[in-house]
């Protein structure tokens, strides 16, 4: 409602209006009467300037209506030339990560296990070395290394690839229906494992890493390759489970020999944990081609041995030197009976006691001075028929008796003989120590009276009591002629 003399709006509860003071009509307070109403029994009022108003309005209302309402325009300032390179590199860094996160995840996930047989399986008959690394698990990262699979790829074969794609098929049954085991359990060789990275989720393969390991062999050393991988103590590991060509060196104090061969996992892939190691026992001694057994002589004891100038050692009943020198040289050198004894030779591959041999026959050298001085002295004590002439025997001995009355016999007899002494050879194979006597055996040669005569015997030598020497103890006619080819054992009279 509005004022009758100002036309400032009032309400039913104004006495006054506030504007103009003038007071608001009685009929209005009570009644309520409103701007355009008319109520019964009451007469319609409004002040005459109230009216002009309302009817300007009235027609400024309808103008409006029939014009077109103009929508508002908003003047944009340009944009700046930075804040537009702002904008595109944003965008063009925001397309780029979105386009690299999709490349990365295309690239280095593998979505789904059979996803990861297919690329597997591709990347293993290709021999694509770098893309079986990238399917590996980080548990595996011992296998990535470049030697590692330069070795493995070189020994790919048909037989390799099937074991591989057999079990991988079996694990991505195993997957695919649910039956999978932990990821930390221990059932095989060749497992499939989901991890989660920045990409998502992914699949790998986990190969357990094994190595092959040498068998000492006593007195040796041993190193061996694969590839360009080496040995260090005398063990190669972080080698996928495969087939492998090596090649050794067996090397001792007396020689090195190289030898070569092939190990196998195929046929132990069953025993291959999942976890922890696993060597293949590679036993080189069998490779070996060249070898010496030397056995004990223990009939002497303290007896020095060198094979090649350098010291053998014999703690049982032999030593086996192996790989063995080309030239095997060896010396032996003791005390028999008293009596120094040093000898060296070349060893005949043929004889099965080098050692024996030689400690023969440098006993069958002494025994031949022996035997020599002795039947010179008898020869010239039968000539001279002077029993006391003779040397070189145990003067105590039962044989000294009984050639001393041949002597004194044959000195007396109208049918002398008269004996010249040739030459003794004796037998070094013959030698036999035992309860402290040495036993050899000789041929001598002789004239008797002028007539060219052989006798052999079994000499008994012993060491003479006090003196680092030995003497005839005792004979027996032998009827074995002995030969000596070399000329090492024979000796023709001394004068």
């Amino acid at each position: 409602m509005f004022c009758g003399s100002c036309g400032q709006e009032v309400t039913s509860q104004d006495k006054f209006c506030g504007s103009c003071g003038a007071p608001v009509p009685q009929d209005i307070q009570e009644g309520g009467i409103l701007e355009g109403e008319s109520t019964s029994g009451k007469k319609d009022f409004i002040p005459e300037p109230v009216a002009r108003e309302l009817e300007t309005a009235n027609q400024e209302i309808s103008a409006t209506l029939e014009m077109p309402i103009p929508r508002e325009v908003v003047v944009k300032a340009p944009m700046s030339k930075k804040t537009k390179i702002i904008i595109g590199t944003i965008a063009v860094i925001a397309v780029a990560l979105y386009g690299g996160y999709q490349y990365a995840r295309s690239k280095f996930t593998v979505t789904s296990p059979y996803l990861l047989e297919q690329k597997f399986t591709t990347a293993l008959k290709s021999q694509d070395m770098a893309t079986l690394s990238s399917l590996l698990d980080s548990d595996s990262a011992d296998l990535k290394s470049a030697d590692s699979l330069a070795a493995f790829k070189k020994g790919i074969s048909d037989e390799v690839v099937a074991a591989y794609l057999q079990r991988l098929q079996q694990e991505v049954g195993q997957v695919q229906g649910g039956n999978a085991f932990a990821s930390t359990s221990d059932h095989g060789w060749l497992t499939l494992r989901q991890t989660s990275t920045w990409l998502g989720k992914s699949w790998a393969v986990h190969i357990a890493s094994v190595g092959v390991k040498a068998n000492p062999i006593p007195q040796d050393t041993v190193s061996f390759s694969i590839g360009n991988l080496k040995s260090a103590n005398e063990e190669i590991t972080h080698l996928w489970p495969s087939e492998y060509s090596f090649k050794g060196t067996v090397s001792n104090n007396y020689a090195q020999e190289n030898v070569n061969g092939t190990v196998s996992f195929l046929d132990q892939l069953g025993n291959i944990p999942n976890y922890g190691e696993y060597d293949y026992n590679l036993d080189m001694s069998g490779l070996i081609k060249s070898r010496l057994q030397l056995n004990s002589f223990n009939a002497i004891p303290n007896l020095q041995i060198t094979l090649n100038d350098k010291p053998v050692t014999i703690t049982g009943d032999n030593v086996l030197i192996s790989p063995a020198p080309q030239n095997p040289a060896l010396s032996v050198k003791g005390t028999v009976l008293g009596v120094p004894i040093s000898e060296k030779g070349t060893i005949d591959p043929q004889d099965q006691n080098p050692i024996q041999t030689l400690v023969n026959q440098g006993i069958a050298k002494h025994a031949m001075d022996i035997l020599d001085n002795f039947n010179v002295a008898a020869t010239k004590a039968l000539d001279d028929g002077t029993p006391s002439e003779m040397q070189g025997d145990d003067p105590n001995s039962a044989e000294r008796k009984s050639y001393s009355d041949f002597i004194t016999n044959n000195a007396a007899s109208p049918n002398r003989v008269k004996d010249v002494f040739l030459k003794t050879v004796v037998d070094p194979n013959s030698v036999n120590i035992q309860d402290g006597k040495i036993y050899i055996n000789d041929t001598e040669y002789y004239t008797r009276n002028s007539s060219p005569n052989t006798i052999n015997w079994t000499y008994q030598l012993q060491q003479i009591p006090g003196k680092s020497e030995w003497w005839v103890e005792g004979n027996n006619q032998d009827y074995e002629t002995v030969n000596d080819t070399t000329g090492k054992f024979t000796k023709l009279a001394s004068q």
